[in-house]
């Protein structure tokens, strides 16, 4: 992550003092692509071991523990604050990922 912030830092100061975007060399490039795949890859880790196996799942909802299915989102209610966090707290794999779009 810190790599990443210090790339995103210098382009926005090169861009500000030049009005210019600056071009990226392969190197730094092949860097943050290898930060966001490692933070992808751990983002799937994460939610497979955080995850319900298909019988549990079932077997919580004939019981009622757990709801049938997620609640309708209202697009009117998006914030800039949801590019960059879950439920409200920063999340860094979104930031990653969204750092390497704006590349």
């Amino acid at each position: 992550m810190g790599f990443s912030l210090a790339a995103a830092a210098l382009i926005t100061l090169l861009l500000l003092q030049t009005g210019t975007l600056v071009d990226l060399s392969g190197s730094i490039l092949t860097l943050l692509g290898i930060s966001g795949i490692g933070a992808t890859i751990a983002r799937g880790t994460d939610s497979q071991r955080n995850s319900l196996s298909a019988e549990n799942r079932a077997w919580l909802l004939r019981l009622g523990w757990i709801p049938v299915a997620k609640a309708v989102v209202d697009p009117s209610t998006a914030t800039w604050q949801g590019f960059f966090s879950t439920d409200g707290v920063f999340d860094l794999y979104r930031y990653q990922s969204l750092s390497l779009i704006w590349w």
